[in-house]
């Protein structure tokens, strides 16, 4: 079946009243034919209609400027619960949310710590 005949499909199964079989349907051809924009559109729009908003950024990401802030936020969470970087990756999350400029209380003003003075160092034992 093409592209065009699955969306058909999903869109008929869900106006059936079967939304979750629809969604089900239309987000397995996403997965075996990740290139087809139009299914991947309509599936990223029929999660934000039910108020899923990780999964609207998830398929909806590889649209520019069609996900929502909101949507790219929950959607960056739901990818760092999902791997075992998670902490690194909420980090990188979290730090997107600082201010631009660092205020005063994390500003270091480029002084880095002196290392202790080891063995063989001037001034070490």
């Amino acid at each position: 079946m093409d592209e065009a005949g699955a969306i058909a499909r999903a869109t008929a199964t869900r106006a059936d009243g079967e939304r979750a079989k629809g969604i089900q349907s239309l987000r397995s051809r996403v997965e075996a034919h990740p290139a087809e924009r139009a299914a991947r559109r309509l599936l990223a729009e029929w999660y934000r209609d039910d108020g899923t908003h990780d999964q609207a950024g998830r398929w909806g990401i590889v649209f520019p400027g069609w996900t929502t802030t909101y949507e790219r936020d929950r959607t960056a969470r739901l990818f760092a619960a999902s791997y075992p970087v998670a902490a690194v990756v909420m980090a990188w999350v979290n730090a997107l949310r600082r201010p631009a400029r660092p205020i005063a209380e994390e500003r270091d003003e480029g002084v880095l710590p002196a290392d202790p003075p080891g063995p063989g160092a001037p001034g070490g034992s």
